[in-house]
């Protein structure tokens, strides 16, 4: 039977023939010791562990050229990646390959040794495991029946208004999101949902072709106006989810053209906001497009995010931020800060007089978590009555020229209370996801990193789960109802 192992999701059995697979037997330890004094012999202060090693041999029979090729491609990572090996196939390890690996060439085969680094040491476990409570403030016991510790995640997803998330076990380890000092008065203010609409049909009340925008002629040309036609046809999308995809009618008349999407803005006024708006825009050599997000003020723009690419021999990502008629900034991304492929996301949001960009790259559909991001912020005194009572999106081509590939998949706006935002940023709302990453240290609002739920004293390293028993409590404002508590963690092994 052939030996199988995973590198990075490539069966590497297609290239090597494995003859040996050397793995560490627990840890790597070294004995910090020092002297003390003139006595013989020395003090023990700690166990230091390094990084662990695993060793594949094997031979590459026929093709050797090409083989060394794709092996190189395989294995040049720039960071661990998952490795899984068929007579564990419900553990993996996250290593990167180390040295210089070398193969040996006689004739049509040669033998090839290749050398992991596992920085953490450890085998985790394919299939996760969690542990759920129906209500803050019940124990939750814990088993890693792992030998090694693990880091868990812990989530809260609040039934209702909520002041605290807090954790806290049986070593006597305490983790706090929000403030145990905030009441439920008169002062508790919650932000709105004014439009949340996925894209799978079209959403209520939308009208077509009539979006605001800072680019109604070309190059500011009133006798070339760029024209807003065609159609929008709800479908699936180039990532296989559903979304508002053009469909272009302008041909060889006008220069930019392409159908709109408009949605009226519930409790429209001049308040604080954020608005969120996950699209595809899929540029390349040969493509051109634009798109255009923006908030409107009656039939005029209040706020508006461009990303184009406006060339026919480059793939460009060029963004331009507006408030009113006012361009704020125009700059490019590179595909390494909005991605390869997948969704993007620009969240636009105003706290009185402060103005936010953040153009980002979704990592997770679910969650519309990001694992990049680009923040501009503005303040301007001109937009703190601003009134805000729409959003359009504007889908353009250059004449007939094969165009962007453009899609929008999923639009949410809040009306947000001012206290909420300036005196007590660790407030909840219902369905809000809280979430803390114990191996990074980090904790998420609904998918996005909030630094302002940090904390001095908390205690992160505590929450890792040794081999055995543990109890956490997850904990509430006495206020609140309680909110559903969920711990994830990966059993290890050393």
């Amino acid at each position: 039977m052939t030996f199988k192992w995973i590198f990075n999701g490539e069966e590497m059995s297609k290239y090597i023939r494995t003859t040996d697979v050397e793995r560490d037997i627990g840890q790597n330890r070294t004995a910090d010791l020092h002297a003390v004094g003139v006595n013989d012999g020395r003090s023990f202060r700690r166990t230091v562990a390094d990084a662990g090693t695993i060793v594949v041999t094997g031979l590459v029979i026929r093709d050797l050229p090409e083989k060394r090729r794709d092996i190189a491609r395989i294995l040049m990572t720039s960071k661990p990646v998952k490795l899984t090996f068929s007579d564990e196939p419900d553990v993996y390890y996250m290593a990167i390959a180390e040295g210089q690996t070398s193969l040996s060439e006689v004739f049509n085969h040669g033998s090839i040794q290749i050398t992991c680094r596992v920085p953490d040491a450890v085998a985790l476990a394919e299939d996760p495991l969690s542990q759920t409570s129906g209500a803050s403030g019940e124990l939750i016991s814990i088993t890693n029946a792992g030998t090694a510790p693990t880091a868990p995640i812990l989530t809260a997803t609040m039934a209702g208004d909520n002041g605290l998330v807090a954790w806290t076990n049986d070593k006597g380890g305490v983790l706090q999101f929000g403030s145990p000092d905030e009441l439920d008065g008169e002062t508790k203010e919650k932000s709105v949902h004014a439009l949340a609409t996925g894209y799978s049909g079209a959403p209520s009340g939308v009208a077509y072709n009539t979006a605001a925008t800072n680019y109604p002629n070309y190059l500011g040309d009133a006798s070339r106006p760029n024209k807003q036609q065609g159609r929008i046809d709800y479908k699936e999308d180039y990532t296989g989810g559903q979304s508002a995809v053009p469909y272009f009618a302008n041909g060889n008349t006008g220069d930019w053209g392409g159908p709109s999407i408009y949605l009226p803005i519930s409790g429209g006024s001049s308040g604080n906001f954020s608005c969120r708006t996950r699209f595809y825009f899929g540029s390349s050599v040969t493509r051109q497009g634009r798109l255009e997000i923006t908030l409107q003020n009656g039939t005029e723009a209040a706020y508006q995010f461009v990303i184009r690419d406006s060339s026919a021999s480059e793939e460009q990502y060029r963004c331009e931020l507006w408030a009113l008629d006012k361009a704020l900034a125009e700059f490019t991304l590179t595909s390494a800060q909005i991605g390869t492929a997948g969704y993007r996301q620009v969240t636009i949001s105003k706290i009185k007089d402060e103005l936010r960009f953040e153009i980002g790259h979704v990592s997770q559909k679910s969650t519309g978590q990001l694992d990049r991001s680009v923040v501009k912020s503005y303040t301007l005194s001109e937009i703190a009555d601003l009134p805000v009572d729409g959003y359009s999106v504007w889908f353009e081509r250059y004449r007939d020229k094969e165009h962007v590939l453009m899609a929008l998949n999923d639009t949410r706006f809040d009306w947000l209370n001012v206290n909420y935002w300036k005196d007590d940023p660790n407030r909840f709302m219902a369905d809000d996801v809280v979430t803390a990453d114990v191996a990074t240290k980090t904790v998420y609002v609904n998918g996005v990193e909030d630094a302002t739920l940090q904390r001095v004293g908390n205690m992160w390293d505590s929450f890792i789960l040794p081999a055995g028993d543990t109890i956490i409590q997850p904990v509430a404002s006495e206020w609140a109802e309680p909110f559903k508590a969920q711990i994830e963690y990966r059993e290890a092994w050393y």
